[in-house]
């Protein structure tokens, strides 16, 4: 299929999946160096953290400490774990972590802590949406956020915290490990024949969020891509054109009649499908009737409202379906005026009521009858 459509093949890759597209030999150099262990009693409860300890079940029969932190703790942090000697984690693109929550939708933050100064920490935050365990990769390279410096080679002890002292929730977790050290990825990108790929120069990175990643290099052959490991972005990707081109078809403006409050009609024709574009901010309540079943709207631009549609001919109608927000914006401009009103009244009246506010004497001024 693709080979016979390859002068219209686009690429593009997300830096931190690297190993997802790539060979099983390097998927397993970002492995954890040994296998994620659990221990009971390596997880500690800060002081006035308040949080139960209870053990539970773990994988291939092990048990691993569970925490219930409740609310109207004195402090967020509700497990630790620390090292008697700093870890060297220095050159490692992950640490990884078995975790298994409640589903509680809760949002954790996990902390990392570095010597010698208490306040520097590489912080992540993971969401408790699944009940299970899994397996979380934090990058090394990409925190989340920072608080002071970040080295690696001296990581002091791990903190699992919650946002909120009034927030409860509970959790299980394994040890921390990290992945063995690798400077560079040699990828493989599998790239179909044909197509226009990324020609002899290294492709440059587009990245959101103002991350600037190492450059990367081909090595010798087709194909094989050198990524640092500190271009391991879930902000960064890379792309490659089609060899055809894009052929951009100009937006056709589509008539509309009011057959409403907030309900309008819609008739065209079109060669080809396409979307059909809202032009009011998004809102899922913009429900589209067409020849086909009803569409909530897709979020266009990060901003509008779109709705796929068929070629040929198109009718149908758009309409708001949470209640006309016209006449709630009448009613609430009917009683602010209403509500001003009495404002006005009532200081009205009690200006006249307050003390001293009887006729006030008039002073003129009168010529000296003696000149």
């Amino acid at each position: 299929m693709l080979a016979d459509r390859a002068s219209r093949v686009a690429y593009s890759f997300d830096l931190a999946d690297v190993a997802k597209w790539s060979s099983p030999a390097l998927a397993k150099s970002l492995e954890p160096a040994v296998a994620l262990s659990f221990s009971p009693g390596a997880w500690t409860v800060p002081a006035d953290a308040g949080a139960a300890v209870t053990i539970t079940n773990a994988p291939d029969g092990a048990t691993a400490p569970q925490f219930t932190a409740t609310a109207g703790r004195s402090v967020y942090t509700v497990a630790k774990l620390s090292y008697a000697r700093p870890q060297d984690w220095a050159n490692v693109p992950y640490v990884y972590l078995e975790f298994r929550g409640s589903d509680s939708g809760n949002h954790y933050g996990v902390s990392f802590h570095f010597g010698p100064g208490s306040n520097d920490t590489a912080n992540y935050v993971l969401t408790d949406d699944s009940s299970g365990w899994r397996t979380l990769a934090f990058p090394t390279g990409h925190p989340g956020s920072v608080t002071g410096a970040t080295d690696w080679s001296q990581v002091q002890a791990v903190g699992i915290a919650l946002p909120s002292k009034s927030q409860s929730g509970t959790f299980a977790l394994s040890i921390p490990e990290p992945s063995g050290p690798v400077a560079s990825l040699t990828v493989p990108l599998p790239l179909q024949p044909g197509t226009q790929g990324f020609g002899t120069t290294a492709p440059t990175p587009v990245c959101v969020g103002g991350a600037r990643p190492d450059v990367l290099a081909w090595q010798p052959g087709p194909g094989t891509l050198v990524v640092p490991v500190t271009s391991l972005n879930p902000s960064c990707s890379i792309f490659a054109a089609s060899r055809a081109g894009y052929r951009q078809l100009p937006a056709a403006a589509v008539p509309l009649h009011r057959t409403g409050t907030e309900s309008w009609s819609y008739s065209f024709r079109t060669g080809q499908p396409g979307v059909l574009v809202w032009t009011q901010a998004y809102d899922p309540l913009w429900v589209l009737s067409g020849a086909g079943p009803r569409q909530a709207p897709y979020l266009v631009l990060a901003l509008l409202d779109g709705y796929f549609v068929g070629s040929g001919h198109q009718a149908g109608t758009i309409a708001f379906t949470g209640g006309s927000s016209t006449l709630a914006g009448v009613a609430i401009t009917v009683l602010t005026a209403i509500l001003l009103l009495f404002i006005a009244v009532a200081c009205r009246l009690w200006a006249r009521r307050r003390p001293g506010s009887g006729p006030r004497l008039r002073v003129r001024w009168l010529p000296d009858p003696r000149r």
